[in-house]
């Protein structure tokens, strides 16, 4: 298991991320299309990519984790994919989908026992 520290680190990032609002809004009822995940994959990229530079984070271990995360969210339900854009910083943290899904990539960058 990573350290508390380890998490405090990309939270800043995890948030800015799915708080963001680029998120694809989209009718409830429907599942994403392929162009809605794309666009979706598109915009979770430059966003997240953004992120990693904001925070002056390794490019490439960045982009791993960024993929890592992009990969584990597309996983979610569509209901739940489509949300992220109307949650609030508190209800993402209170998601445990959607905080495994990130959680999960920590180790794409951050080494064991840092």
């Amino acid at each position: 298991m990573f350290s508390y520290f380890a998490f405090r680190r990309f939270q800043p990032l995890i948030l800015l991320l799915l708080g963001a609002g680029f998120f694809i809004p989209a009718d409830q009822a429907l599942s994403l299309t392929n162009e809605q995940a794309q666009a979706f994959s598109a915009e979770y990229m430059k966003g997240c990519l953004q992120g990693v530079s904001q925070f002056g984070l390794d490019p490439e271990k960045g982009e791993q984790y960024c993929r890592c995360t992009l990969n584990n969210l597309l996983q979610l339900p569509d209901e739940k994919l489509q949300s992220l854009g109307q949650l609030s910083e508190e209800q993402i943290k209170q998601d445990s989908a959607i905080q495994n899904a990130i959680n999960s990539c920590v180790s794409t960058y951050i080494k064991p026992g840092e």
